[in-house]
């Protein structure tokens, strides 16, 4: 049973070193196109109008509508008090955080 488990342990390191050098601008590409982990959220309680402004879809209305919408408990509370659609919000809910 351990010489299985040790065999299986190096298939499979070897198939990852494998399939690394085999495509690294797939693996780059899957790595950054990740949902759950931008580099930095934008806090909507503090974030400026031009930050808000950069957020893909965004433009100098929403931007004011979220300011003055302040403050916010979850970023969900955008789309449920009406301050974006959902469209817009969906663009934006993987980059955006509610801090208090």
């Amino acid at each position: 049973m351990r010489r299985m488990m040790v065999t299986v342990a190096i298939a499979i390191v070897l198939f990852s070193t494998t399939v690394e050098h085999l495509c690294p601008a797939t693996l780059a590409q899957t790595v950054r196109m990740a949902p759950d982990a931008p580099a930095t959220l934008l806090d909507l309680n503090t974030a400026t109008r031009d930050a808000l402004k950069a957020l893909p879809g965004m433009g100098s209305a929403y931007a004011d509508r979220i300011i003055k919408g302040r403050p916010y408990k979850a970023k969900n509370q955008l789309t449920q008090r009406g301050i974006l659609p959902s469209a817009a919000y969906e663009k934006i809910k993987n980059l955006v955080v509610a801090r208090q």
